[in-house]
């Protein structure tokens, strides 16, 4: 995912793991899966362009 703020996943995926070593709610957990899907939705929403604009 190019388009995504490595800063952002790192810090998400560090809290998730410490929210999971110390039996907190997945709180992080939940933040990374919206990022994650978002950024493949957009991701496909730019291949499907890209590929309207060669057809």
């Amino acid at each position: 995912f190019p388009t995504a703020d490595i800063q952002q996943l790192r810090t998400l995926i560090r809290n998730a793991q410490r929210e999971e070593a110390v039996q907190k709610p997945p709180k992080s957990s939940r933040e990374l899966f919206k990022l994650i899907r978002e950024l493949s939705e957009l991701n496909t929403a730019a291949q499907e362009n890209n590929d309207d604009i060669a057809d």
